[in-house]
């Protein structure tokens, strides 16, 4: 199993931004997960790796907050890891894809070769709702500045063909930042900064 914790029908947040044009096809909400067991070196939310209750949001609630969300095209989902709550993704995109038609982005640590070897139905339910998925660790020596990607490694899978004139972006290397600033001069930075950049950035939901 990839849950190591979970609340039936629920999530845990770590954070969350309801419009994005960095990380994806057109504009998007942004939903990061908490909890990951892979930790990658040089990983860019490292804040989001421990497996501990940041905000569990029921999904239904969650599903609504983003479908009436003006002017975006879809979700992009982020972690930490997001199969660690499996179940509760599954049917959280399944909620987004019935009742929205949202397009969804997911990115995950495991490659899809992996994620299939475990046989297990809600790892096929899920990806048959996501259009993108983008798998594989980070490995910062692989970090070339790919579009979408952290390193090399990692592989761009249309699932769908919903985004099929966006495969251009598999030999881009341009990537998009999407900074924003609160009043309080808190800040959130959006997408995949370069290597050797300052990675101690905030996310809140």
């Amino acid at each position: 199993m990839f849950d190591c914790y979970q609340r039936d029908g629920m999530l845990n947040i770590a954070g969350f931004y309801p419009l994005s044009t960095c990380l994806g096809p057109g504009s998007r909400a942004m939903l990061w997960l908490q909890g990951c067991r892979q930790k990658c070196p040089g990983c860019i939310t490292p804040d989001m790796q421990s497996l501990e209750d940041k905000e569990w949001i029921d999904i239904k609630i969650l599903a609504e907050l983003i479908g009436n969300v003006r002017g975006i095209e879809g979700i992009t989902v982020m972690g930490g890891e997001p199969m660690l709550q499996l179940t509760s993704l599954m049917m959280f995109f399944s909620l987004i894809k019935e009742k929205y038609d949202l397009g969804i982005m997911l990115y995950t640590g495991y490659y899809k070769k992996e994620l299939l070897e475990k046989k297990e139905k809600d790892v096929n339910r899920l990806l048959s709702n996501v259009d993108i998925l983008i798998d594989g660790p980070y490995i910062r020596e692989l970090d070339f500045s790919q579009k979408w990607r952290g390193s090399e490694n990692q592989n761009i899978w249309f699932l769908s063909e919903r985004y099929d004139n966006w495969r251009w972006v598999k030999k881009s290397k341009i990537r998009d930042l999407d900074i924003k600033i609160d009043s309080n001069g808190n800040y959130l930075v959006m997408g995949i900064p370069d290597k050797n950049a300052d990675h101690n950035v905030s996310h809140t939901i």
